[in-house]
């Protein structure tokens, strides 16, 4: 629950800071408008020139199952940053029962691979919440990002991420601190000294 917390606090943060977020003539609609929509009504509502009706139709396809994950994946490529991050946050949602689809798991990974502070750093939350081997050395890759773009924000996160991963974290975070940064290795202490090992 508490990285799921952390998931929603980055979109709102999205809304403020995403220079990718243009001006909307619905911002009186809210996801309570959507949640009543069939999902054909959603997947038009996805391909809408609003911004705005694009990212609630994201946000309530999270709950669609398996017949959003192909609109949803071919969200990701939106030119809007934060209709492209909710979109990520659905398909995690949706990875919840649909474990055997590997294409959410890949999509996810790979948006914890891009460049864009608020993409990867909403994808880092995402991944917190879906459990599969590959996760824990993307997040690996993140705390060894030192970009000094980032500031330590990635290396931060990536950290807590890591932390809450338990047991399967511990030995590749005991590698990380082979690390010749500082910072990564200060993070990666940080990262073992919360993990509880059984």
């Amino acid at each position: 629950m508490k990285m799921k917390t952390i998931i929603i606090i980055g979109l709102v943060a999205v809304t403020s800071l995403s220079s990718g977020c243009a001006t909307s003539s619905n911002y009186t609609l809210t996801e309570a408008d959507f949640i009543t929509k069939d999902t054909t009504s959603l997947l038009t509502d996805l391909k809408s020139n609003d911004w705005w009706t694009r990212n609630l139709a994201a946000a309530t396809l999270g709950n669609r199952g398996a017949s959003a994950i192909e609109p949803l994946l071919a969200t990701l490529n939106d030119p809007n940053r934060q209709v492209r991050i909710r979109a990520a946050i659905s398909l995690t949602e949706i990875y919840a029962s649909q474990k055997d689809d590997p294409r959410i798991l890949n999509a996810v990974l790979n948006e914890a691979r891009q460049s864009d502070f608020w993409i990867k750093y909403n994808a880092l939350g995402c991944l917190g919440q879906i459990q599969h081997p590959e996760v824990v050395g993307v997040l690996i890759e993140a705390l060894n990002d030192t970009r000094e773009e980032y500031g330590e924000s990635i290396q931060r996160y990536a950290a807590e991420v890591l932390a809450s991963r338990s047991a399967e974290a511990t030995e590749p975070l005991i590698e990380v601190l082979k690390s010749s940064s500082i910072g990564v290795r200060y993070y990666a202490v940080k990262a073992l000294g919360e993990i509880k090992d059984p």
